[in-house]
């Protein structure tokens, strides 16, 4: 769309891994943005919550691998004409859902702190449609079905720490498709913006 510009996202996750490489993971994401340069300043959302069972790797000595399976709940919206007057938006278009979550990081040491990672996700969502026009009421479509594919890639830092944690930071970017998700599913969304975490 014509005029978006970058927005903060908040990513926030919690996580542990065992001794035997097995592990769990929760992970939020929340993306909201006005474009206040266009006529009817429409409004883009995508969230999701995920929760994943994750299984590490080494590939080959050179190579860590970190595997990752589970279940995404998805929702992603549009808006169009917001009425300043009363602080609503009269339309509002999106398709929520819940799916099966894929996910595989891979990261490479270049020195004793430093390194490379790239990472994917891949999940199909299947759940309902809505759209709402001048009215509260919500005109549904069952059954609709939706992918989301993130790709990220970066330079990380990491130290150990007290012997059982490590300590990372990295900066990277990141595209989001969203697949048949936008116009009555007729089209698709896309977000690319840098990452810090």
């Amino acid at each position: 769309m014509p005029s978006h510009d970058y927005q903060a996202a908040p990513r926030v996750w919690l996580g542990w891994q065992g001794a035997n490489d097995f592990g769990m993971r929760l992970r939020w994401f929340d993306y909201d943005q006005y474009n206040a340069g266009s006529e009817h300043r429409p409004k883009v959302g995508a969230s999701h919550f995920d929760l994943e069972m994750t299984s590490a790797v080494e590939l080959d000595g050179n190579w860590d691998v970190l595997l990752s399976g589970g279940t995404r709940y998805a929702e992603v919206l549009t808006s169009e004409k917001p009425d300043s007057e009363h602080g609503v938006s009269p339309y509002v278009e999106g398709t929520r859902g819940l799916g099966p979550l894929l996910g595989l990081e891979l990261s490479r040491s270049l020195t004793d702190n430093m390194g490379l990672y790239v990472l994917t996700r891949t999940s199909l969502q299947f759940g309902d449609g809505f759209d709402t026009e001048y009215t509260d009421d919500d005109d549904r479509h069952a059954y609709e079905a939706f992918a989301v594919t993130e790709i990220q890639m970066g330079t990380e830092w990491n130290r150990p720490l007290f012997g059982t944690a490590l300590t990372f930071a990295r900066a990277g970017v990141e595209s989001q498709f969203y697949h048949q998700v936008a116009d009555s599913q007729d089209e698709s969304l896309a977000l690319f913006g840098a990452v810090f975490s």
